[in-house]
């Protein structure tokens, strides 16, 4: 199969009649594999490796040999060295006219793919003259796990190619890029837009450059941003009161609501108390959650958080545990997540709108608003700062505090024996902020709203 696809790649190469409508990168990827397909490589038959002072005299007289016996030779580049010929020719004759107004004809386009190879093969290779602009994204999105089938995936995807509008079919180059930031950052702004979306799809789309530029490598290309300042009013993030948040605890997990279901109590149950959102927890497997534990909790694994792989976290679980269990052992169909198959194959789009008229029940929420109530608890709680600022999420933190917190996580998800003061300071903390919801308070059940 592989011979065959390089075969169709040749004659592709070869057939390239409309090469006057190939940009230059794409003229050098068809240079390059019909320079291989003929057994050479980009940058074999450059000078420098013919000259003694570089290459040493041995290796320079091989060289040499190799390219006048065997890479000139070719048959692949008769029609081109003809034609090579005919131009010295009509040269010499205009010199000896003294035409002082003599162009050289342009290449038919029938050679221009074999003009790419011969200068794709005597000169140093370089990655910015084979890569597209429109390659950045899937490269990215293959790192990242970013998954297509769900709204954030299309969204991440849809601020790409706005971008990608302004650079797509020119030069990969710093000079293109840093206009394209600029352009796309103007059309952003007269739009009716805030600058904090704005400054959300900036930072994603710088963040698919630098990855592309530093993984190929990118070496020619420097990412000079536009400088963007935020000057709209930021939304206030809604948090719920005291007593819709115990409603909210209560409501879900009772089966005699027309909406329960134990996977929809179990993600709730767990997101009214920590930091935690749905797609994290969406994503645990039956091996993350440690209910049993003297200081109950979950981790959060490396692929369940689409920011970063390094991102294992602790989330404490200090209220109704025993519930939890229950609803684990009620979801068990033999599968290695928590959530069963036949849920996680619903698509969460569909599982979002079932939490989200859930939650609206109890006012002008959302499920996302369970984790700023979280954080806001935690902001009343006295504890070590680096703690809170771990539970809250890592929103924001410095470098160096990030590699703490990732230290934090993965002591957690490799031996859980080897810090048992992390697992009981963050438990601890976690259990003080929400207590509000603990059933010796003596809350009782709030009655839903109507509006």
């Amino acid at each position: 199969m592989d011979a065959l696809t390089e075969f169709n790649q040749i004659c592709d190469a070869l057939a390239s009649t409309d090469a006057d409508q190939l940009s230059e990168v794409e003229l050098n990827r068809h240079a390059k594999v019909l320079l291989e397909g003929n057994g050479f490589q980009p940058g074999q038959a450059r000078q420098e490796l013919r000259n003694e002072k570089i290459a040493g005299s041995d290796r320079a007289v091989a060289n040499q040999k190799w390219f006048d016996l065997e890479f000139i030779e070719h048959p692949m580049w008769t029609d081109w060295m003809d034609w090579q010929h005919h131009c010295k020719m009509l040269e010499a004759e205009a010199r000896h006219r003294k035409d002082q107004e003599y162009y050289r004809p342009q290449t038919p386009p029938e050679l221009k793919v074999l003009d790419a190879a011969w200068g794709l093969a005597t000169r140093s290779p370089s990655n910015d003259a084979m890569f597209l602009w429109k390659e950045f994204w899937p490269l990215y999105m293959k790192d990242k796990n970013i998954d297509l089938t769900d709204n954030y995936g299309r969204q991440k995807q849809r601020q790409w190619n706005d971008f990608l509008q302004f650079v797509e079919g020119q030069e990969l180059t710093s000079s293109t890029m840093n206009r394209g930031l600029r352009d796309w950052l103007d059309g952003r702004r007269n739009g009716n837009v805030t600058d904090q979306t704005i400054d959300k799809e900036f930072r994603h789309i710088k963040a698919v450059l630098n990855f592309a530029i530093n993984q190929v490598p990118l070496d020619d290309l420097v990412l000079k941003p536009p400088k963007f300042q935020i000057k709209t009013k930021q939304k206030m993030r809604q948090v719920f009161s005291d007593d819709d948040l115990i409603a909210l605890f209560h409501f879900c997990s009772d089966k005699t609501n027309t909406t329960y279901a134990a996977w929809k109590a179990f993600l709730l149950t767990i997101m009214c108390q920590s930091s935690a959102h749905q797609k994290e927890l969406e994503q645990l497997k039956r091996s993350d959650v440690h209910l049993d534990d003297e200081y109950p909790f979950v981790n959060i694994r490396p692929d369940a958080d689409v920011k970063s792989k390094d991102r294992v976290r602790i989330v404490p679980v200090p209220y109704r545990t025993e519930l939890l269990k229950e609803l684990i052992n009620e979801m068990n169909h033999g599968q290695e997540t928590v959530l069963p198959l036949r849920v996680l194959n619903t698509g969460i789009t569909n599982r979002n709108t079932q939490l989200r008229t859930i939650v609206a029940k109890f006012g002008d929420y959302q499920p996302y608003c369970t984790r700023h109530t979280f954080k806001h608890h935690l902001s009343l709680t006295n504890g070590v700062p680096m703690q809170i600022q771990y539970l809250q999420g890592w929103s924001g933190v410095q470098g160096s505090v990030r590699q703490r917190f990732e230290q934090y996580g993965q002591a957690a998800y490799s031996n859980r024996a080897k810090h048992p003061e992390v697992f009981k300071e963050l438990f601890e903390i976690a259990k003080r902020a929400m207590a509000v919801l603990s059933e010796s308070r003596g809350h009782n059940i709030i009655s839903i709203q109507k509006n």
